[in-house]
Protein backbone atom coordinates (compact mmCIF):
# COMPACT_ATOMS: atom_id res chain seq x y z
CA UNK A 1 0.00 0.00 0.00
CA UNK A 2 3.14 1.86 0.77
CA UNK A 3 5.33 1.78 -2.11
CA UNK A 4 6.82 5.30 -2.75
CA UNK A 5 5.07 7.68 -5.80
CA UNK A 6 7.68 8.74 -8.29
CA UNK A 7 7.58 12.65 -8.95
CA UNK A 8 4.97 12.89 -11.98
CA UNK A 9 7.24 15.05 -13.73
CA UNK A 10 10.08 13.10 -13.59
CA UNK A 11 11.63 11.06 -16.68
CA UNK A 12 9.82 7.47 -15.44
CA UNK A 13 6.53 9.58 -14.08
CA UNK A 14 6.02 11.39 -17.71
CA UNK A 15 6.40 8.34 -19.36
CA UNK A 16 4.14 5.93 -17.12
CA UNK A 17 1.25 9.34 -17.54
CA UNK A 18 2.36 9.61 -21.39
CA UNK A 19 1.73 5.03 -21.65
CA UNK A 20 -1.77 5.05 -19.97
CA UNK A 21 -3.17 8.41 -21.13
CA UNK A 22 -3.58 5.98 -24.27
CA UNK A 23 -5.25 3.43 -22.09
CA UNK A 24 -7.34 5.02 -19.67
CA UNK A 25 -10.80 6.10 -21.05
CA UNK A 26 -10.90 9.25 -18.67
CA UNK A 27 -7.96 10.45 -21.19
CA UNK A 28 -6.26 12.45 -18.40
CA UNK A 29 -9.51 14.42 -17.31
CA UNK A 30 -9.13 15.79 -13.92
CA UNK A 31 -11.20 16.29 -11.03
CA UNK A 32 -13.33 19.79 -11.46
CA UNK A 33 -16.30 19.40 -8.83
CA UNK A 34 -15.87 19.32 -5.23
CA UNK A 35 -18.48 16.49 -5.13
CA UNK A 36 -19.67 13.41 -6.99
CA UNK A 37 -22.68 12.29 -5.25
CA UNK A 38 -25.56 14.00 -3.67
CA UNK A 39 -26.68 13.32 -0.63
CA UNK A 40 -29.40 10.84 -0.89
CA UNK A 41 -26.93 8.64 -2.41
CA UNK A 42 -25.37 8.39 0.84
CA UNK A 43 -28.87 8.24 2.19
CA UNK A 44 -28.32 11.57 4.25
CA UNK A 45 -31.43 13.14 2.71
CA UNK A 46 -33.21 11.17 5.55
CA UNK A 47 -30.83 12.03 8.41
CA UNK A 48 -32.43 14.67 10.27
CA UNK A 49 -29.02 16.38 11.33
CA UNK A 50 -27.67 16.52 8.53
CA UNK A 51 -30.90 18.67 6.94
CA UNK A 52 -30.49 20.81 9.42
CA UNK A 53 -27.17 21.89 8.47
CA UNK A 54 -26.36 24.99 6.63
CA UNK A 55 -25.82 24.05 2.77
CA UNK A 56 -22.33 25.29 2.45
CA UNK A 57 -21.44 22.36 5.48
CA UNK A 58 -24.04 19.96 3.66
CA UNK A 59 -21.36 20.47 0.29
CA UNK A 60 -18.22 20.47 2.37
CA UNK A 61 -19.86 16.33 3.77
CA UNK A 62 -20.50 15.77 0.56
CA UNK A 63 -16.76 16.54 -0.74
CA UNK A 64 -15.48 14.69 2.31
CA UNK A 65 -17.19 11.51 1.19
CA UNK A 66 -16.16 12.09 -2.20
CA UNK A 67 -12.34 12.16 -1.04
CA UNK A 68 -13.15 8.95 0.74
CA UNK A 69 -14.45 7.15 -1.92
CA UNK A 70 -12.25 8.07 -4.33
CA UNK A 71 -8.99 7.79 -2.19
CA UNK A 72 -10.50 3.66 -1.06
CA UNK A 73 -11.23 3.09 -4.81
CA UNK A 74 -7.12 3.90 -5.68
CA UNK A 75 -5.90 1.97 -2.60
CA UNK A 76 -8.04 -0.78 -3.68
CA UNK A 77 -6.46 -0.57 -7.15
CA UNK A 78 -2.98 0.07 -5.96
CA UNK A 79 -3.41 -3.05 -3.71
CA UNK A 80 -4.90 -5.20 -7.17
CA UNK A 81 -1.73 -4.31 -9.17
CA UNK A 82 0.67 -5.98 -6.12
CA UNK A 83 -1.35 -8.41 -5.68
CA UNK A 84 -1.40 -9.31 -9.59
CA UNK A 85 1.85 -9.25 -9.73
CA UNK A 86 2.37 -11.98 -6.50
CA UNK A 87 0.05 -14.34 -8.30
CA UNK A 88 1.86 -13.92 -11.83
CA UNK A 89 5.19 -15.06 -9.49
CA UNK A 90 3.55 -17.74 -7.70
CA UNK A 91 1.29 -19.33 -11.06
CA UNK A 92 1.98 -22.70 -11.83
CA UNK A 93 0.98 -22.86 -14.84
CA UNK A 94 1.14 -20.88 -18.38
CA UNK A 95 -2.42 -19.93 -18.56
CA UNK A 96 -2.63 -18.68 -14.64
CA UNK A 97 0.61 -16.81 -15.40
CA UNK A 98 -1.24 -15.35 -18.71
CA UNK A 99 -4.31 -14.41 -16.74
CA UNK A 100 -2.88 -12.85 -13.71
CA UNK A 101 -0.81 -10.58 -16.21
CA UNK A 102 -4.09 -9.33 -17.61
CA UNK A 103 -5.27 -8.64 -14.25
CA UNK A 104 -1.96 -6.52 -13.27
CA UNK A 105 -2.09 -4.66 -16.76
CA UNK A 106 -6.02 -3.98 -16.07
CA UNK A 107 -4.96 -2.97 -12.37
CA UNK A 108 -2.64 -0.63 -13.05
CA UNK A 109 -5.20 1.26 -15.93
CA UNK A 110 -7.56 1.71 -13.14
CA UNK A 111 -5.12 3.03 -10.69
CA UNK A 112 -4.01 5.99 -13.06
CA UNK A 113 -7.78 6.20 -14.08
CA UNK A 114 -8.65 7.07 -10.55
CA UNK A 115 -5.55 8.54 -9.90
CA UNK A 116 -6.59 11.73 -12.24
CA UNK A 117 -9.44 12.45 -9.67
CA UNK A 118 -7.99 12.50 -6.66
CA UNK A 119 -8.09 16.06 -4.68
CA UNK A 120 -5.74 18.03 -6.05
CA UNK A 121 -3.06 19.06 -3.21
CA UNK A 122 -4.27 16.51 -0.65
CA UNK A 123 -2.22 12.93 -0.12
CA UNK A 124 -4.27 10.05 -0.29
CA UNK A 125 -3.76 7.46 2.25
CA UNK A 126 -4.73 4.02 4.17
CA UNK A 127 -4.19 4.90 7.19
CA UNK A 128 -7.24 4.54 9.77
CA UNK A 129 -8.71 2.08 7.25
CA UNK A 130 -9.42 -0.64 8.75
CA UNK A 131 -11.03 -2.38 5.54
CA UNK A 132 -7.90 -1.57 3.38
CA UNK A 133 -5.56 -2.90 5.59
CA UNK A 134 -7.61 -5.96 5.91
CA UNK A 135 -7.12 -6.66 2.12
CA UNK A 136 -3.40 -5.81 2.38
CA UNK A 137 -2.80 -8.29 4.91
CA UNK A 138 -4.41 -11.39 3.30
CA UNK A 139 -2.89 -10.10 -0.05
CA UNK A 140 0.98 -9.71 1.16
CA UNK A 141 0.67 -12.86 3.75
CA UNK A 142 -2.23 -15.47 2.46
CA UNK A 143 -0.98 -18.24 0.47
CA UNK A 144 -2.32 -18.09 -3.44
CA UNK A 145 -5.19 -20.36 -2.91
CA UNK A 146 -6.49 -17.92 -0.09
CA UNK A 147 -6.10 -14.94 -2.19
CA UNK A 148 -8.11 -16.07 -4.85
CA UNK A 149 -10.98 -16.97 -2.21
CA UNK A 150 -10.82 -14.22 -0.41
CA UNK A 151 -9.68 -11.37 -2.76
CA UNK A 152 -10.42 -12.27 -6.37
CA UNK A 153 -13.86 -14.26 -5.75
CA UNK A 154 -15.30 -12.34 -2.60
CA UNK A 155 -14.00 -8.69 -2.76
CA UNK A 156 -13.79 -8.41 -6.20
CA UNK A 157 -17.59 -10.14 -6.30
CA UNK A 158 -18.48 -7.43 -3.92
CA UNK A 159 -16.29 -4.62 -6.03
CA UNK A 160 -18.67 -5.17 -8.62
CA UNK A 161 -22.07 -4.22 -6.80
CA UNK A 162 -19.88 -1.27 -4.96
CA UNK A 163 -18.11 0.60 -7.98
CA UNK A 164 -22.10 0.02 -9.56
CA UNK A 165 -23.30 2.20 -6.34
CA UNK A 166 -20.51 4.39 -7.28
CA UNK A 167 -21.31 4.89 -10.67
CA UNK A 168 -25.02 5.15 -10.12
CA UNK A 169 -26.30 8.98 -9.74
CA UNK A 170 -22.19 10.22 -10.66
CA UNK A 171 -22.33 13.43 -11.23
CA UNK A 172 -19.30 13.77 -13.15
CA UNK A 173 -19.47 11.98 -16.41
CA UNK A 174 -15.99 11.36 -16.97
CA UNK A 175 -15.35 9.57 -13.88
CA UNK A 176 -18.76 7.81 -14.22
CA UNK A 177 -17.08 6.15 -17.67
CA UNK A 178 -14.79 4.87 -15.54
CA UNK A 179 -16.43 3.37 -13.48
CA UNK A 180 -18.22 1.51 -16.36
CA UNK A 181 -14.67 0.42 -17.48
CA UNK A 182 -13.61 -1.08 -13.81
CA UNK A 183 -17.23 -2.66 -13.58
CA UNK A 184 -16.58 -5.10 -16.73
CA UNK A 185 -12.90 -5.63 -16.02
CA UNK A 186 -13.74 -6.52 -12.43
CA UNK A 187 -16.58 -8.75 -13.43
CA UNK A 188 -13.70 -10.59 -15.71
CA UNK A 189 -11.33 -11.14 -12.55
CA UNK A 190 -13.80 -12.25 -10.41
CA UNK A 191 -15.70 -15.03 -13.01
CA UNK A 192 -11.85 -16.66 -13.39
CA UNK A 193 -11.17 -16.83 -9.50
CA UNK A 194 -14.83 -18.16 -9.34
CA UNK A 195 -13.27 -20.77 -11.63
CA UNK A 196 -10.41 -21.32 -10.42
CA UNK A 197 -11.77 -21.21 -6.64
CA UNK A 198 -14.60 -23.92 -7.25
CA UNK A 199 -11.53 -26.43 -8.88
CA UNK A 200 -9.33 -25.64 -5.43
CA UNK A 201 -8.39 -28.01 -2.95
CA UNK A 202 -8.79 -26.97 1.20
CA UNK A 203 -6.77 -28.61 4.01
CA UNK A 204 -8.15 -28.44 7.59
CA UNK A 205 -5.72 -25.18 8.38
CA UNK A 206 -6.48 -23.87 5.03
CA UNK A 207 -10.32 -23.94 5.66
CA UNK A 208 -9.67 -22.55 8.81
CA UNK A 209 -7.66 -19.46 7.76
CA UNK A 210 -10.14 -19.01 4.78
CA UNK A 211 -13.24 -18.89 7.75
CA UNK A 212 -11.40 -16.37 9.53
CA UNK A 213 -10.94 -13.85 6.32
CA UNK A 214 -14.34 -14.14 5.54
CA UNK A 215 -16.00 -13.76 9.11
CA UNK A 216 -13.93 -10.54 9.57
CA UNK A 217 -15.10 -9.42 5.48
CA UNK A 218 -18.58 -9.92 6.84
CA UNK A 219 -17.66 -7.40 9.92
CA UNK A 220 -16.75 -5.01 7.57
CA UNK A 221 -19.83 -5.51 5.54
CA UNK A 222 -21.31 -4.66 8.79
CA UNK A 223 -19.55 -1.22 9.13
CA UNK A 224 -20.06 0.01 5.32
CA UNK A 225 -22.39 3.07 6.53
CA UNK A 226 -19.22 3.81 9.34
CA UNK A 227 -17.37 6.55 6.99
CA UNK A 228 -21.02 8.39 6.34
CA UNK A 229 -21.36 8.71 10.25
CA UNK A 230 -17.59 9.36 10.94
CA UNK A 231 -17.66 12.32 8.76
CA UNK A 232 -20.89 13.27 9.41
CA UNK A 233 -19.93 12.90 12.93
CA UNK A 234 -16.39 14.97 12.73
CA UNK A 235 -17.79 18.08 10.70
CA UNK A 236 -20.71 18.39 13.29
CA UNK A 237 -18.49 18.39 16.04
CA UNK A 238 -19.86 14.78 17.59
CA UNK A 239 -22.54 13.00 18.52
CA UNK A 240 -24.01 11.48 21.55
CA UNK A 241 -24.63 7.92 21.60
CA UNK A 242 -28.48 8.37 21.26
CA UNK A 243 -28.06 10.51 18.49
CA UNK A 244 -25.10 8.28 16.56
CA UNK A 245 -28.03 5.65 17.11
CA UNK A 246 -30.59 8.24 15.78
CA UNK A 247 -28.41 8.57 12.51
CA UNK A 248 -27.68 4.74 11.75
CA UNK A 249 -31.34 4.35 12.31
CA UNK A 250 -32.25 7.03 9.67
CA UNK A 251 -29.37 5.19 7.31
CA UNK A 252 -31.09 2.29 7.48
CA UNK A 253 -28.14 -0.08 8.97
CA UNK A 254 -30.30 -3.03 9.22
CA UNK A 255 -31.13 -2.91 5.60
CA UNK A 256 -27.84 -2.39 4.53
CA UNK A 257 -26.07 -4.69 6.25
CA UNK A 258 -28.55 -7.17 5.44
CA UNK A 259 -28.15 -6.69 1.81
CA UNK A 260 -24.29 -6.51 2.00
CA UNK A 261 -24.55 -10.26 3.79
CA UNK A 262 -26.59 -11.31 1.23
CA UNK A 263 -24.31 -10.54 -1.60
CA UNK A 264 -21.23 -12.25 -0.22
CA UNK A 265 -22.95 -15.45 0.39
CA UNK A 266 -24.42 -15.70 -3.05
CA UNK A 267 -20.84 -15.13 -3.95
CA UNK A 268 -19.81 -17.83 -1.68
CA UNK A 269 -22.16 -20.13 -3.18
CA UNK A 270 -21.87 -19.30 -7.00
CA UNK A 271 -18.35 -20.28 -6.11
CA UNK A 272 -19.25 -22.94 -4.05
CA UNK A 273 -16.92 -21.91 -1.44
CA UNK A 274 -20.08 -22.09 0.88
CA UNK A 275 -18.95 -26.38 0.66
CA UNK A 276 -15.49 -25.27 2.36
CA UNK A 277 -16.67 -23.59 5.10
CA UNK A 278 -18.53 -24.78 8.34
CA UNK A 279 -22.19 -23.78 9.10
CA UNK A 280 -21.39 -21.58 11.93
CA UNK A 281 -19.91 -19.52 9.38
CA UNK A 282 -22.62 -19.46 7.07
CA UNK A 283 -25.32 -18.82 10.03
CA UNK A 284 -22.87 -16.01 10.97
CA UNK A 285 -22.60 -14.13 7.69
CA UNK A 286 -26.78 -13.88 8.21
CA UNK A 287 -26.44 -11.82 11.29
CA UNK A 288 -26.38 -8.26 10.14
CA UNK A 289 -25.37 -5.46 12.29
CA UNK A 290 -28.49 -3.49 13.85
CA UNK A 291 -28.34 0.49 14.63
CA UNK A 292 -27.32 -0.13 18.23
CA UNK A 293 -24.46 -2.76 17.83
CA UNK A 294 -23.09 -0.23 14.72
CA UNK A 295 -23.47 3.19 17.40
CA UNK A 296 -21.39 0.34 19.66
CA UNK A 297 -18.97 -0.69 17.39
CA UNK A 298 -18.05 2.89 16.12
CA UNK A 299 -17.59 3.79 19.48
CA UNK A 300 -15.33 1.40 20.07
CA UNK A 301 -13.47 1.92 17.05
CA UNK A 302 -12.75 5.52 17.76
CA UNK A 303 -11.89 4.95 21.08
CA UNK A 304 -9.34 2.74 20.22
Amino acid sequence: MNTKVTAPYSKLGALVNSMMKTKCVSHGSKREIDYFWNASHFGLDKVGIYQDLPEEVQNLILKLLTDHNLNESYFIEKMGMSYAAKMILLSESEEEKALYSAIACDEAIHLYEVKNFLNPGVEATYQGNGFLKFISDVAQTSAPKICQSVLQVSLEGHGMSYYSWLRTGCHDPYFKEVLGRIMQDEAAHHGSGVIIASQSEFNLTEKKELEEHLAYFGNLLNCTLFPIVVILEKVVGGFTPEQRIKVFKELEASRVNSEKLQGLSRLLSVSRLDEKVSSSLKTALTHAWGPEHCSAALSQMLTN
